[in-house]
């Protein structure tokens, strides 16, 4: 399994990278990480994969995929930004 993270400046912070090497080893992407993935990169290949896996799921899997976006984005309303630590 590989991690990626989207650059955001609080992925960047050293503790972040410290428990990103000890949870994931060689095993992950962003600035500064084993796997080099620029800000804002255009690659789309992690992305890719899951639009084609998709085609294998479910369309309960599908229902309750939809059902989670809502949720945190409700959740990301209600509090007025980041949500990462409430869910």
């Amino acid at each position: 399994m590989c991690f990626q993270h989207d650059g955001a400046p609080p992925h960047k912070a050293r503790i972040v990278q410290q428990y990103l090497n000890e949870t994931y080893g060689e095993n992950w992407i962003g600035i500064n990480g084993p796997i080099q993935w620029p800000p804002k990169s255009p690659g789309l290949i992690p992305l890719d994969f899951f639009l084609n896996a998709c085609d294998e799921l479910s369309r309960e899997m599908h229902k309750a995929s939809v059902r989670e976006v809502r949720r945190r984005l409700d959740k990301c309303l209600e509090v007025g930004g980041h949500i990462e630590n409430l869910l």
